[in-house]
């Protein structure tokens, strides 16, 4: 997502997978702009994810996950403005992962050696990100959906 002064705080724009089931996005998401996911794994697809919106011009990039039922756009409006104060902000998940990351310059580091799909990916994150000596801020802990589990807990 990218900073903008349209009549939202910010532009949405949704990276999807694969790239076959771009019709399938299209009737889920109608009007979205859509971009295709590129890179092996999901470090390396999120910080292409980054790059690509900082290089269209935004001062600041925020990523989120589409799982996460609790994400309004005040916590997108708080990640983005935390970006004014911090290298990287990031959206702790309960499960010990994170549903939200964002910066204003790409820190391709932050996304590699990262035990991903396990409860140590936020740790290791931030523990990354202190070893880069770089300043971070957290938003709102929510919950994401990974497993059926998840969904039940939420819903029932």
């Amino acid at each position: 997502m990218k900073n903008t002064l349209h009549t939202r705080e910010y532009e949405r724009m949704v990276f999807y997978d694969p790239a076959e089931r771009l019709r399938d996005f299209e009737a889920w998401v109608p009007g979205e702009q859509l971009i295709l996911q590129c890179g092996n794994g999901v470090g390396e697809r999120m910080d292409n994810a980054i790059r690509d919106l900082l290089k269209t011009g935004a001062e600041k990039a925020v990523l989120t996950g589409a799982d996460i039922p609790e994400l309004s756009a005040e916590i997108i409006i708080r990640a983005f403005a935390a970006l004014d104060d911090a290298d990287v902000v990031i959206g702790p998940a309960r499960d010990g992962g994170y549903y939200l990351i964002g910066m204003k310059t790409p820190h391709p580091e932050i996304f590699r050696n990262i035990p991903w799909s396990t409860e140590k990916v936020y740790q290791k994150t931030v523990d990354i990100i202190n070893q880069m000596d770089l300043s971070y801020q957290t938003v709102t802990t929510l919950s994401d959906m990974d497993r059926k589990e998840d969904l039940e807990r939420f819903f029932l």
